[in-house]
C-alpha cells in the first residue's frame, strides 16, 4: 500500500514537475487522489488509513513549496467518500 499510494505518488509528482519546468508551464495543477479516512481516523485497516494520511500530508506540503517557490502551479488531493468493493473485503 505504502508504495503504490504514497511512493508511487511522490515518484510520479516528481517526474510531472520536472515535465512541467521543461516545457515553461507555470500554471499547472498536481491533482492526488486521496479519500476522506486521509483526514479522520476510522475504519479497520490502520495501514491503509495511515498512506491515505501521507497523500494528504504531503499534497500540502507540495502546496506550500510551489507557493514559496512563486509558481502558479497548484497541487490539490480529491477525497472521495466510502466506497464498496471488493477489496473491502480483503
Amino acid at each position: 500500500m505504502f508504495n503504490v499510494n504514497v511512493i508511487a505518488m511522490c515518484v510520479c509528482t516528481r517526474e510531472t514537475l520536472k515535465i512541467m519546468k521543461d516545457c515553461g508551464i507555470e500554471d499547472g495543477h498536481i491533482i492526488n487522489m486521496n479519500s476522506v479516512i486521509g483526514h479522520r481516523i476510522g475504519g479497520h485497516n490502520t495501514t491503509y488509513c495511515s498512506t491515505k494520511f501521507a497523500v494528504t500530508a504531503l499534497t500540502e506540503g507540495l502546496r506550500q513549496e510551489l507557493r514559496n517557490a512563486g509558481t502558479h502551479i497548484r497541487s490539490t488531493s480529491i477525497s472521495p467518500g466510502y466506497v464498496e468493493t471488493e477489496f473491502v473485503y480483503r
